[in-house]
């Protein structure tokens, strides 16, 4: 049980931090917010992982490809996070955001052929209902106007990346043989340099004192939204694998709407209960599914 500890770990920090940031950039700009918290993770894991700097920089001269696809990857999903938070509520995104990673890691991990059709067609069924569920509740209480489509698109595509780098640092990790904290020294060198042109581009005026009255604000956010759920997922892809990782990833926006719960957002419990027992049954669909490539292949 111990093992799925970072998982869960994972699951609890980024249900908060979603509400944290959402709450945070009603008043900051969220590049900015994205900057220093982005500044603050790299010189954490860099420092803490000191002793190995080198070892896990020598991916960028043994294969700048895969040194420029996972920073690429990194930069599109927090981009896409922050500002698609800055949109919508925490709960929609959190509902779209993590039911579109197990959708996206069927198409990547899983060799459809081998399968029936009627697994894969019960499976995505499952998923979107998931996804309606949870964010029917949400969407009643917002104007659907432009930046509410805004939101829900980033949502999509930060899921699907996120998909797409769980798979893709499982394979780096074998390759290398890196360790956790290797993988988060190097993949925050995009999302930090295009963080800070989109600051540059907006126009705001940011004053270091205005940075300054505000500095145990995004040492907080840094900690909570990057630095313990960041470390906890890489632990859990290297512990076990990136096809439970993103069966257990959809218990997060169950977690995200129970906090809102308890912050006053109101919620139908009915509807709350519904959703807990779908995403029981996709856990057990994906179960079923990994066993069954694991005897086929």
């Amino acid at each position: 049980m111990f093992k799925y500890g970072s998982m869960l770990t994972y699951i609890l920090s980024t249900a908060l931090s979603l509400i944290v940031i959402n709450q945070f950039e009603i008043q900051t700009n969220p590049s900015l917010v994205a900057l220093i918290s982005f500044l603050l993770c790299f010189l954490f894991f860099n420092l803490t992982n000191f002793n190995r700097f080198k070892i896990a920089h020598s991916v960028l001269f043994k294969s700048p490809i895969d040194f420029i696809s996972i920073n690429t990857i990194t930069a599109i999903i927090w981009i896409g996070t922050f500002w698609g938070l800055k949109y919508i509520s925490p709960g929609i995104f959190v509902s779209i955001f993590m039911g579109v990673i197990p959708l996206a890691s069927i198409f990547i991990t899983t060799n459809k052929a081998k399968f029936q059709y009627k697994e894969i067609i019960l499976m995505l069924t499952l998923i979107f209902l998931t996804l309606g569920l949870a964010s029917y509740e949400s969407l009643k209480l917002v104007d659907f106007s432009k930046t509410v489509f805004y939101g829900l698109s980033l949502a999509v595509i930060s899921g699907f990346f996120s998909a797409v780098y769980i798979n893709y640092s499982q394979k780096l990790q074998m390759k290398f043989n890196f360790i956790t904290l290797d993988f988060l020294c190097i993949r925050f060198y995009f999302v930090i340099a295009t963080c800070f042109c989109f600051l540059f581009i907006s126009g705001d005026h940011i004053t270091t004192e205005s940075i300054l009255n505000k500095w145990y604000d995004f040492i907080f956010v840094s900690i909570l939204t990057t630095i313990i759920p960041l470390y906890s997922l890489q632990k859990a892809i290297l512990t076990l694998g990136g096809m439970q990782v993103s069966c257990l990833i959809t218990f997060t926006p169950l977690v995200a709407y129970l906090l809102q719960i308890l912050t006053g957002f109101q919620f139908n419990i009915i509807i709350f209960g519904i959703i807990l027992i779908m995403s029981l049954l996709l856990i057990q669909y994906y179960r079923n599914i990994f066993y069954q490539k694991t005897r086929l292949g």
